[in-house]
């Protein structure tokens, strides 16, 4: 998919969608999250850590359930996530 194109949708359960953003500008804002929502970043350790750094300071507040950070190397991401 390339940056700026909508989200796909994955329909195999019914009643769960999922989105891939290859941008972190394009990520979904924490307020407009749905409830009981799972967010995982994975790989994205060399890019812009604002929006992910947003959904772990407010994901309780957000409705997000849970948040995940995936990496092949934690070496390289900034201790004050």
């Amino acid at each position: 998919m390339r940056d700026g194109e909508k989200p796909s949708r994955h329909d195999d359960v019914k009643g769960a969608n999922f989105f891939i953003f290859t941008s972190v500008d394009k990520v979904i804002k924490p307020n407009l999250t749905k409830k009981n929502s799972i967010i995982i970043f994975d790989d994205v350790k060399c890019g812009s850590q604002s929006a992910i750094r947003e959904y772990f300071s407010i994901c309780r507040y957000s409705g997000a359930s849970s948040v995940f950070y995936l990496a092949q190397t934690y070496s390289k991401i900034p201790k004050q996530l």
